[in-house]
């Protein structure tokens, strides 16, 4: 569907065919952004439950096209987070010769003040054929190679960037096996909003069973 059969269906359901009456067009392009990363939530956390049990296990098609490739130089360990950063997928990385070196896959973990002593860990810690890639947080995410370049280093990263917004000049970016959860989420938040719980929890249970079968 596109933006404008979106907001049409989602009034449809809502017994407000036609223009705008109770719920604005901004209304119910934010529950439709809203539903849309909620899809993403949903196929992200299958995901991630799937590694745990196969390390090989293949990215969901739906989050296929949130998938974003860089490659590029480093001079410091830390690599602030591309703007549109959501997950990382995976890294590699070169601590010495630039974009001429030699690659290797990164240990992915996330680095907090409980797993902080990973860093002096004589067992635990990276090496150059064996790095790792930390997600920091603090004010600005931010993605620390390990161990530091040795003069020019260079990483490639594949990450899942934040689904973009819909709106009235943006179409939903998640695949058109989706859009009917996408819609079925934003119905139950207009009716919600409206106090009407009964109807809401519904259309939630559309929305689980849509993407089930997607899943």
């Amino acid at each position: 569907m596109t933006r404008t059969e979106m907001l049409a269906r989602v009034r449809t359901l809502l017994d407000e065919v036609g223009t705008a009456g109770f719920w604005s067009d901004t209304e119910i392009y934010s529950a439709l952004t809203d539903a849309q990363q909620e899809t993403a939530n949903y196929f992200l956390r299958m995901y991630n439950v799937a590694l745990m049990n196969n390390a090989d296990s293949k990215l969901p098609q739906p989050l296929e096209s949130l998938v974003i490739s860089a490659t590029a130089t480093l001079a410091t360990a830390g690599l602030t987070k591309p703007v549109d950063y959501w997950h990382i997928i995976s890294a590699s990385y070169a601590n010495t010769g630039g974009l001429a070196g030699t690659f290797y896959p990164c240990r992915i973990e996330k680095l907090n003040p409980v797993l902080g002593f990973n860093l002096g860990n004589t067992y635990l810690a990276p090496s150059a054929t064996d790095p790792k890639v930390y997600e920091a947080y603090s004010a600005t995410l931010q993605l620390w190679f390990s161990p530091a370049p040795s003069g020019t280093g260079a990483y490639t990263l594949t990450y899942l960037k934040t689904p973009t917004s819909i709106s009235a000049s943006v179409d939903p970016i998640l695949p058109v096996s989706t859009h009917s959860a996408i819609v079925h989420w934003a119905t139950a938040q207009m009716l919600f909003k409206d106090q009407r719980p009964q109807e809401a929890q519904l259309h939630l249970q559309n929305f689980i069973n849509e993407l089930s079968i997607i899943g």
